[in-house]
């Protein structure tokens, strides 16, 4: 997939967003062209945070990085190193656990994402125009392991005071 212009990009949900499943979410676009759609993952919504059961053994150690990439395709799991770099976002994805898992969780990269989130080619395009989405450049603020809808707030109201959120018309 050719990268686009929202490719290493954050998405914010727009505070007009009517789909319950992306309200108050920042998603990192990590792959994006006109021909193909675009694919990202949803990073302020820790899995610790939506369902109220308990977590499976095998990932308890790492329930803090385990986060609701998306609704699409949930029931496959991939670790990424993401981190900040001068000129945008690195989205590292490995195929299976690292074995360097102790330095990249130390180092606040590690996340572990259930399912992503996609668009048909064309869709994304509709749906920033429309206002469903701000798009932005990724911060370590942003992309924060502990990034939450509370960032998402107060990036909303951050913009809001410089007159830059765009809402539904």
């Amino acid at each position: 997939m050719e990268t686009s212009k929202f490719s290493g990009k954050c998405l914010l949900a727009s505070p007009a967003m009517n789909d319950p499943r992306f309200a108050e979410t920042i998603i990192l676009v990590v792959e994006h062209s006109e021909a193909d759609g675009a694919v990202g993952y949803v990073i302020n919504r820790p899995l610790r945070n939506i369902f109220n059961v308990p977590v499976p053994d095998l990932i308890k150690p790492f329930e803090d990085l385990a986060f609701i990439g998306g609704p699409v395709g949930i029931d496959s799991i991939i670790f990424a190193d993401i981190q900040c770099i001068p000129n945008g976002v690195s989205f590292y994805v490995y195929g299976k656990m690292p074995t360097d898992v102790e330095a990249t969780c130390a180092a606040g990269r590690l996340r572990m994402f259930y399912g992503y989130t996609g668009w048909s080619p064309g869709q994304l395009e509709d749906e920033v125009a429309r206002g469903d989405w701000l798009v932005v450049d990724p911060t370590p603020e942003l992309i924060a392991p502990d990034s939450s809808t509370q960032t998402w707030q107060k990036k909303i109201a951050e913009m809001a005071s410089t007159g830059k959120p765009r809402r539904k018309k």
